[in-house]
């Protein structure tokens, strides 16, 4: 692995940690805001912190196998849960009834999936593997088949978004459009970087 892509990948993990960290912080002692968003917000930011908390021992010790799997598969748990905690929010500013919601119904198949993929891969060993010099990650088919579920989980929140955005305030709307486009570059990088042997040691899934 390159200086740079040490570098690159340190700083973002830290970043979103300390985001993670100051957005929980912030949601605690904000009082003047409606309970349930609140709560909502704790949850939301404590994932973020968390994923990436132990995605930077992932990275830090990437070359101890037996540690490295744990941080990485609690790294992608967390940050899997995003995807229907999203959903979640949709519904709840959208004022459906979750239990009936064939929709949420979708997305919990989605996410049982981007769970389930990356454990079967690694024990199978077609998810992805490290050269011995730690200069190269080679990733294998159910990393594609994870990374293009992780996709259609992106793209059904999406499509929810837009069937829902007349019951969304226009600032709702916009947040979590924003979200959505912050995925897909995110999906892309990850994609594009594997295309070019230049990878960073980390994996994220929402």
């Amino acid at each position: 692995m390159s200086d740079w892509s040490v570098v690159i990948d340190l700083t973002e993990i830290l970043t979103t940690l300390l985001i993670g960290v100051m957005g929980t912080v912030v949601a605690l002692v904000l009082r003047d805001i409606e309970k349930w968003w609140q709560q909502y917000c704790v949850v939301f930011f404590s994932v973020i912190a968390a994923s990436n908390l132990f995605e930077l021992f992932n990275f830090l010790f990437i070359n101890t196998p037996p540690l490295e799997g744990v941080f990485n598969f609690l790294s992608t748990l967390l940050a899997s849960t995003l995807t229907p905690m999203l959903a979640l929010y949709i519904l709840h500013c959208s004022s459906e009834n979750i239990r009936r919601s064939l929709y949420w119904k979708l997305i919990l198949i989605l996410w049982g999936l981007q769970i389930a993929l990356p454990i079967f891969g690694r024990l199978t060993g077609t998810y992805y593997t490290i050269s011995e010099s730690i200069e190269d990650i080679r990733f294998g088919f159910m990393f594609y088949v994870s990374l293009m579920v992780g996709v259609v989980a992106l793209a059904v929140n999406l499509i929810a978004l837009i069937r829902r955005r007349k019951r969304l305030s226009k600032l709702q709307f916009f947040v979590i459009l924003l979200y959505f486009i912050l995925m897909w570059q995110e999906d892309s990088d990850l994609y594009w970087s594997e295309m070019n042997c230049q990878s960073a040691a980390r994996l994220t899934f929402c």
